[in-house]
């Protein structure tokens, strides 16, 4: 399945809903990608396996530099997977292609 492409999703954290922008183009079993949110541009590497993705992400935060780490399955047009946002927990998402 391809999933090089435009995505939109909302992440569900204690913090309200978040939106993140992303972009994905798959060299094989590797991801590359970048995403935009409410805390700025972010380019990542990460791996493809199937039609699923993983990929680690830094970010700032309210407390500065976090690491975050996605972990997603596409079905189709559909996207959907968790965030772990660094000591603050894992968090579900879901968006889609756009």
């Amino acid at each position: 399945m391809a999933i090089d492409g435009n995505y939109k999703i909302e992440i569900d954290s204690p913090m309200g809903t978040q939106e993140v922008k992303l972009t994905f183009k798959a060299k094989g079993a590797v991801l590359e990608g970048s995403s935009e949110s409410s805390f700025g541009p972010s380019k990542f590497t990460g791996k493809v396996k199937g039609d699923e993705v993983t990929w680690d992400s830094e970010t700032n935060g309210p407390m500065g530099k976090m690491e975050i780490s996605f972990t997603g399955k596409i079905k189709g047009n559909d996207f959907s997977g968790e965030v772990k946002a660094g000591m603050f927990g894992t968090y579900p998402f879901k968006g889609k292609r756009v």
